[in-house]
């Protein structure tokens, strides 16, 4: 193609020579095909090489695609996390404040059926021989029994709230989602909140014993951090240590 790629020189030595035209055409001949053989392997290099480039490329693309998808993975973490996070303190503020109202209400409830319960004794104190009408109603309500379960009911209604408070109050500290930024924090809470959060999964299966739960806390300061993040490594943390113990167990 009109390039200079070398000189082919036939030369004879012992005296001169007169070419000849045939002889001319042949070398002329063999010029272009060695030129035609220099020219593809000189493309064949250039395909090796960009081929090797192109290879290098691709395994660079790969090293940095690992962290990409790492990263991705661990954005779409966060976001589930943190959706998570929204949904359990959205929960909590709304079983709070009827929790907060019952709650607030059994004890003067509590006084309440005292004083009834005074003032039935008072009654059947000074009218030993009620009505016979009377009498039939209170046997058929087993007068005697509601006056003894009545308060251990309302006992007992006022520790399920309690526990629902607890259990609420411990999906807000998980959450933490009003706690924005770095801040000061008791881990130690952090723990006991998502141990309750997981206390269901702690209790004894058909399948297997219950699991027990040993604290050995030391003493530590407040630390530094983001608290919703890490109650959410603790749960991860936990959750993991109990499905690992359920398939030993199981």
């Amino acid at each position: 193609k009109n390039s200079l790629w070398g000189l082919l020189i036939a030369h004879q030595c012992s005296a001169q020579r007169d070419w000849e035209i045939d002889e001319i055409d042949l070398l002329r001949t063999l010029a272009g095909q060695v030129g035609m053989a220099l020219h593809q392997a000189n493309l064949l290099t250039q395909a090796k090489n960009s081929a090797t480039i192109a290879q290098e490329k691709a395994q660079q693309l790969e090293s940095a695609l690992k962290p990409l998808k790492q990263t991705q993975g661990q954005l779409i973490q966060t976001e589930k996390m943190s959706s998570l996070g929204q949904m359990v303190a959205g929960i909590a503020h709304e079983i709070n404040n009827p929790v907060n109202f019952i709650h607030g209400n059994l004890k003067p409830v509590e006084e309440y059926v005292q004083d009834l319960l005074n003032f039935l004794q008072l009654y059947e104190k000074h009218y030993p021989n009620p009505d016979t009408a009377i009498q039939e109603a209170a046997e058929e309500i087993d007068l005697e029994f509601v006056q003894k379960d009545l308060l251990k009911t309302l006992l007992s209604m006022r520790h399920g709230t309690q526990r629902i408070k607890d259990i609420v109050l411990s999906l807000r500290n998980f959450s933490r989602l009003d706690e924005e930024g770095c801040k000061a924090i008791d881990v130690h809470e952090g723990i006991d909140s998502t141990l309750l959060i997981l206390e269901h999964r702690l209790k004894a299966q058909p399948e297997r014993p219950a699991i027990s739960i040993v604290k050995d806390y030391g003493e530590l300061p407040h630390v530094e951090c983001y608290a919703s993040q890490l109650n959410q490594v603790f749960m991860n943390i936990l959750a993991n240590a109990i499905d690992a113990l359920e398939s030993d167990l199981i």
